[in-house]
């Protein structure tokens, strides 16, 4: 890409991208410390992590921030419609490159002639950074970074995000198992169970969380009784193959907006804003 991780800005924007979700894993799909030291990184108008169901179809959840500092969770569709138009302009569960701007995949003039980015964007975005991550099949799962207008994500945006994609889907990933798991488990076993996820030995863990080995090792027969895992290989296979997640709204932060649309809207039926 004839871009190199060599300045002292980027290197330090992508250390604190990495550990942003550690400090505070609060958020539905992704922790909103991760979006918000993305939009610091690569200043943009909006940061968002979408998910769709194109079987249903239906949208899964889209959480994003502003660049005004807003935060914004959806769920739910306007209609198959939206995704006929999605779908014409190469957002599909099809090949795509890991990550992409428009710019790569349409000329000014032939973007400007897509339906879809005439429905939905022309009025508001001018240009887009797309990330992709592992999905279930007939489901997409992207990052998406957007500007209103001023000049096009440059060669050094599309290397960090390239450099941060899998990083950004650990966070992923930590962040719907503790959903999952953390209730069953003390603080310090979630933090002890975090740790070894990302492959630290009993004495690096003690050393991280100022402990002896021996109580790390205490910690991790109460992780195994309480979750029914029976060893360490167990506890990490289920940090990355745990099943489909599923999003709730009730533990938004607050000065959350959550939009319902379509099916979804049935459930809540009213725009809750705090």
């Amino acid at each position: 890409m004839g871009f190199h991780l060599d300045s002292e800005g980027d290197l330090s924007g992508v250390m604190e991208v990495i550990g942003a979700g550690r400090a505070d894993p609060s958020g539905q799909a992704l922790p909103w410390a991760t979006l918000d030291s993305i939009l610091r990184l690569i200043p943009c108008d909006e940061v968002s992590w979408c998910e769709l169901d194109w079987s249903g179809p239906d949208r899964i959840i889209q959480q994003g921030v502003n660049s005004d500092g807003s935060r914004v969770v959806q769920y739910g569709s306007d209609g198959t419609w939206m995704f006929d138009l999605l779908r014409q302009f190469g957002c599909g569960p099809g090949p795509t490159p890991d990550v992409h701007r428009w710019s790569d995949m349409y000329t000014p003039r032939e973007l400007s002639a897509q339906p879809a980015y005439v429905e939905f964007w022309r009025a508001d975005i001018a240009h887009e950074l797309c990330v992709s991550f592992p999905a279930m099949p007939g489901r997409t799962r992207r990052l998406l970074l957007r500007r209103a207008d001023g000049s096009d994500f440059s060669v050094r945006d599309v290397a960090l995000m390239d450099i941060l994609r899998p990083h950004i889907f650990e966070t992923f990933q930590l962040l719907q198992h503790r959903r999952v798991v953390t209730p069953l488990l003390t603080e310090r076993e979630s933090q002890v169970l975090d740790l070894l996820a990302r492959g630290m030995r009993n004495d690096e863990i003690a050393t991280v969380l100022f402990i002896s080995v021996a109580t790390v090792r205490k910690h991790l027969e109460h992780i195994f009784d309480r979750t029914g895992l029976r060893s360490r290989s167990a506890v990490v296979a289920s940090m990355i193959h745990h099943p489909e997640p599923s999003f709730e709204a009730d533990d938004l932060a607050e000065g959350v907006e959550v939009f319902r649309f379509g099916r979804a809207a049935t459930e809540v039926p009213t725009r809750i804003s705090s």
